[in-house]
């Protein structure tokens, strides 16, 4: 078995260029976990979307200002 993908495209987009272009790169398998990489517009704001939330904990409240439940928890929904 294989252990490699590759991975090939080709461009094409009058628009940006001038003439197709094309990539060709090998994706190898690797026995470590994959995590997402996804930038999360940096996460820059991922700070003030906690302090936010955090905020509103503090004050018995969900994240969208309503109260929380009886048990105290947020819902799974939020």
């Amino acid at each position: 078995m294989r252990h490699t993908l590759e991975y090939d495209f080709t461009v094409e987009d009058p628009q940006s260029w001038d003439q197709p272009w094309s990539a060709k790169f090998p994706l190898h398998s690797s026995p470590d976990p994959v995590y997402e990489y996804a930038c999360h517009e940096g996460n820059h704001g991922l700070v003030g979307i906690l302090a936010g939330w955090r905020r509103y904990e503090s004050m018995g409240m969900n994240g969208d200002g309503t109260a929380l439940g009886t048990n105290g928890t947020v819902a799974a929904d939020e």
